[in-house]
């Protein structure tokens, strides 16, 4: 199957505005992603937001960012796997996650990396993300 008629058959259209807050040249208006990357870009963002970080929702959040300044062992990433995989399921209903690993270089380092498989709900598409977070002033 072409990737045109994936689009084409398409049920729903996902559009967010881009994070970086980008400029369109022409318009000046600030650009957009669509479909699977705005719903990656709304994973990542579900991932890496603090409880308490958005106003008048501050049940929102995972404890990933906390997680980057305290020892990673088997243990912790297991919670921390869990913790992701209920944020997204509470919070984001476009996708089913498949898998997660959460892993770093060392129990002391400064990231951690996250993959991510999910699938898209009412596609056939399977969506691998790689999530690398690190420790500000890193």
């Amino acid at each position: 199957m072409a990737i045109e008629d994936i689009f084409r058959n398409r049920t729903r259209q996902y559009k967010d505005f881009d994070t970086a807050l980008s400029k369109n040249p022409i318009t000046h208006d600030v650009l957009t992603v669509s479909n699977e990357n705005a719903i990656k870009q709304s994973v990542r963002n579900l991932i890496s937001t603090r409880f308490g970080e958005r106003l008048m929702q501050p049940e929102i959040g995972s404890g990933v960012f906390d997680a980057l300044f305290e020892p990673l062992d088997p243990f912790s990433a297991e919670q921390l796997r869990s913790d992701i995989l209920n944020t997204i399921s509470n919070y984001e209903p476009r996708v089913n996650v498949i898998d997660c690993i959460v892993s770093t270089e060392s129990a002391y380092s400064d990231e951690i990396n996250i993959e991510l498989t999910y699938i898209i709900v009412g596609e056939n598409l399977e969506i691998s993300s790689q999530i690398i977070l690190q420790r500000p002033g890193s």
